[in-house]
């Protein structure tokens, strides 16, 4: 036998994730909105905070590009909940790639 879930749960599961993937999808959109009133001025900024790991001048610089409209376009996606599934988990690996920047680093 089936057990009942009663339907205040789905309702209250529906209300959860609809507000998890708001505050998720703002968070990271406004990190890239922001960041494009200056862009320029956050990609030179990132050279000198890398400039003691092993990653070419190059790559942090295209990289820095990369996070700003990533940023941009996936929080507006999961906030919006266009293509919901490709966007976490497009998401997911924008932040492995901040963690990988903070590790290298060294940003305990």
């Amino acid at each position: 036998m089936a057990p009942i879930i009663p339907a205040s749960f789905e309702r209250d599961r529906s209300q959860a994730y609809a507000l998890a993937r708001i505050c998720f999808g703002t968070n990271i959109a406004l990190h890239g909105l922001v960041r494009l009133t200056h862009l320029n001025q956050f990609v030179t900024n990132l050279q000198p905070e890398f400039a003691k790991t092993f990653l070419p001048g190059s790559l942090v610089e295209f990289t820095g590009y990369v996070i700003v409209f990533g940023e941009a376009i996936i929080g507006l996606l999961v906030l919006f909940g266009f293509g919901l599934r490709s966007a976490l988990i497009a998401g997911q690996l924008l932040m492995l790639l901040l963690l990988a920047g903070t590790c290298l680093r060294e940003q305990w």
